[in-house]
């Protein structure tokens, strides 16, 4: 199981040293990883592992797909994007007409693409001495320079002299 979340109901699978346990169900009340295993406390106070010995459940108790959510933002017209665990490194995030929801050879992620971030501006007084910008009293005039920042990158897009 990839992606669980504080609220989530899971149930036990399997359990190599407490087969009594296999069936129980319960919430997620915590999460914290710990190297390569993610401790679980659950509703009732008891902490355990290992992800892989769960599987998502509904409220219902039926068993849910690990994306269930994406599945049904994807089903309602949301883009959905993924990205690859390649030799220990993420790869970018790259958008997906028809996700598969699985993972074959790599360690895969999906995400809702996210709203790009808007472009904004900053607008500044700046005196002018012959045509160069400068921050003397010896100035012939002031203008204001708008400055127009890429949202996502957050470099220089533009400036303008207004």
């Amino acid at each position: 199981m990839n992606k669980v979340k504080i609220g989530d109901k899971v149930r036990r699978i399997s359990d190599p040293y407490f087969t009594q346990v296999i069936g129980t169900e319960f919430v997620i009340k915590q999460l914290r990883p710990m190297g390569s295993y993610t401790e679980i406390q659950s509703s009732d106070n008891l902490k355990w592992y290992d992800l892989r010995n769960f599987e998502l459940v509904d409220a219902h108790g039926e068993k849910r797909h690990v994306h269930h959510d994406l599945i049904v933002a994807w089903a309602k017209g949301a883009l959905i994007q993924f990205r690859l665990k390649v030799e220990g490194e993420w790869k970018a995030w790259t958008d997906i007409k028809k996700p598969t929801w699985t993972s074959y050879y790599y360690e895969t992620e999906y995400r809702i693409k996210p709203e790009p971030k808007p472009d904004y501006v900053s607008v500044r007084d700046v005196a002018l001495i012959e045509g160069a910008a400068c921050h003397t009293d010896e100035a012939t005039y002031t203008s204001k320079v708008k400055y127009t920042f890429y949202g996502e990158t957050g470099k220089l897009k533009s400036v303008e002299i207004i």
